[in-house]
């Protein structure tokens, strides 16, 4: 009886576990997409760090474009980059993953990739850069913010 009760407590408690994390462990992507999606998010900074706006932006999400012209996208970028300087130093600090459909934009899936930067006019600051999994292989850049 004893050896039936202690079953019955240790099945509940897997039970509750996998009840708990779940969600958390079901919401994350696997090492390939982030693999991929970083590999895409260095190559869009290393395109702002040269100054090459125009090609970042033709690089981002058909949405993104659609959503921010391309003489708007050049001139507040200019404007943002001119006011913090050139980069020093970088550094990722964080990966968030979401598949939640957000009011305003496609659904599917996100990576958001946050790094620590410090710039020559700006000592520290936070950079965002969103992808969106576009398709079936390409992620491409969403959203990118200096915060």
């Amino acid at each position: 009886m004893l050896q039936r009760r202690s079953m019955i407590h240790v099945s509940l408690a897997v039970i509750a576990l996998i009840i708990i994390f779940y969600p958390y462990f079901s919401n994350k992507p696997g090492s390939e997409k982030v693999e991929q999606a970083s590999a895409a998010a260095v190559v869009f900074l290393d395109l702002l760090d040269k100054g090459n706006f125009e090609e970042a932006w033709r690089q981002s999400t058909s949405y993104m474009r659609n959503d921010i012209p391309l003489e708007t996208w050049l001139a507040q970028l200019n404007q943002v980059r001119s006011q913090v300087g050139a980069l020093r130093e970088r550094t990722q600090s964080d990966v968030k993953y979401t598949k939640e459909q957000i009011e305003g934009i496609p659904e599917g899936e996100y990576l958001s990739f946050f790094y620590n930067s410090r710039f020559d006019n700006h000592g520290s600051a936070r950079e965002r850069v969103t992808l969106y999994h576009e398709s079936a292989t390409s992620w491409r850049v969403a959203g990118y913010f200096i915060e």
